[in-house]
């Protein structure tokens, strides 16, 4: 590293080592290799135009031993993303209207809340077997106690 980078003007090498030493006592050797081989190299993150102080590759060291903590540090994998978007309970109880159309049922009126439709149920506006679709505020029943709207009535 004395030889890639100039020291300060006015610095005494042996001065210099004794420093480091003490600056350096307690990091991992590896960590300081990475670092010089980065400074000689010349791709430390930051730019040094100088041989750092002993303070300064005391600092170096340990950031790059917390960067090598940090990649080799054990880590949970990331949650799986769930690929279905959000069902709305509209969209289920439509599908589900149009299955029971198919199994037989009719729409029997519009119904705006359960307390209505228990209301109706139990006072007979309702038959029995009645499926109340809430999410879309609908009323189907079954067709052998459906009664068919009555269309000559209705046209006159």
């Amino acid at each position: 590293m004395f030889t890639s980078l100039p020291l300060p003007r006015g610095v005494d090498a042996d001065e210099l080592l004794r420093g480091y030493l003490v600056a350096l006592e307690g990091l991992l050797p590896s960590a300081l290799k990475s670092v010089v081989l980065h400074l000689v190299r010349g791709t430390w993150h930051e730019e040094v135009k100088f041989c750092p102080r002993p303070p300064e590759l005391a600092n170096m060291v340990r950031f790059e031993q917390r960067r090598v903590d940090a990649i080799n540090r054990p880590r949970l994998p990331a949650p799986a993303h769930i690929q279905q978007p959000f069902k709305d309970i509209r969209i289920t109880h439509r599908h589900r209207a149009d299955e029971l159309q198919a199994a037989g049922y009719y729409f029997h009126s519009n119904c705006e809340s359960l307390d209505k439709f228990k209301s109706g149920a139990k006072s007979g506006q309702y038959p029995a077997g009645s499926i109340h679709l809430w999410a879309i505020d609908e009323v189907w029943t079954p067709r052998q106690v459906s009664q068919q709207p009555d269309t000559e009535r209705t046209a006159a």
